[in-house]
């Protein structure tokens, strides 16, 4: 057969293999010339029952979800995760799942149990023999933790993909930085996580689910997100939200003059739990700021 420029085309020896138009004979497959546009794309052969094409395999592929903290938003997003059969690691920076909301424990929340788990959640847990909380109860912080989380991070989709004691200290792109942009999107994440030990590990991610919350990272007490004049000096007298008055830190404030700043449910918590505290602890005094 001649080709174009009436050239007889050169038969094809019965042992090379396949070209890429021929794709095992059924359908047409990736050229080289398209496998070149990503050289760090992959092609295979793939056989179906529909017969056999071209899969192609990005840089991306295979790379893990990356979820940042196992509070009740990170394991939420793990369970939906885990639910669609996708790759993924939870990273938390506290010793256990819900470190952050353990240290609010005390706080009974405002919102009752039936708005407080996530419906791919449940459907982990009841597997398990779990039973759901009385919906119209509102728990305490340590019961979200100790009858909801803590369950939920040993159900088998999840155990195993839940890393403690492990703090995001950076997200960013593989091979790329603030001088080299040129194909930013089909990179890689990396995310550099350090262990309790200093260990440092970086993580190849496909995408990065923020879940870390604000926690421990307060507002500073000035205006437009600016710390008062002597804050940073006065450090080791400001307490963070909602501390436990009237158990673990009671000693701190017993007797004491205590000005609180802020006018949300923290603060209200707060104020109450002082004023209680006033009618035992003679001295105790409290003063309330807001903007």
């Amino acid at each position: 057969m001649n080709d174009e420029t009436g050239r007889p085309e050169p038969e094809a020896s019965p042992d090379a293999p396949a070209s890429a138009s021929s794709c095992c004979g059924v359908s047409a497959c990736c050229t080289d010339a398209e496998q070149a546009v990503d050289p760090g794309a992959t092609v295979q052969q793939a056989k179906t029952d529909a017969g056999c094409g071209c899969v192609e395999q990005g840089p991306l592929d295979g790379l893990p979800v990356v979820v940042i903290g196992a509070g009740p938003v990170g394991l939420a997003a793990a369970a939906h995760l885990a639910e669609r059969d996708q790759d993924f690691l939870v990273l938390e920076a506290g010793g256990e799942v819900g470190a952050a909301v353990s240290e609010w424990g005390h706080v009974r929340l405002f919102s009752p149990w039936r708005y407080d788990t996530d419906a791919a959640a449940r459907r982990l847990l009841e597997p398990t023999g779990w039973r759901p909380p009385d919906p119209e109860a509102l728990p305490t912080g340590a019961e979200l933790v100790r009858d909801y989380l803590a369950p939920l991070a040993k159900v088998p989709a999840l155990a195993g993909r839940i890393r403690t004691g492990s703090r995001v200290v950076a997200v960013t792109r593989q091979g790329v930085d603030v001088t080299r942009t040129v194909g930013r999107e089909e990179r890689p994440l990396l995310v550099r996580a350090v262990g309790p030990d200093g260990a440092v590990d970086d993580i190849a991610a496909r995408a990065v689910i923020d879940a870390s919350g604000t926690w421990g990272r307060g507002n500073p007490l000035g205006h437009s997100g600016l710390p008062a004049p002597g804050e940073d000096e006065a450090a080791a007298r400001i307490t963070g939200p909602l501390p436990d008055v009237l158990g673990r830190d009671r000693s701190r404030f017993s007797g004491r003059r205590t000005l609180v700043v802020g006018m949300g449910h923290s603060a209200a918590n707060t104020l109450l739990a002082l004023a209680e505290l006033a009618k035992n602890e003679p001295g105790t005094r409290v003063t309330w700021a807001v903007r």
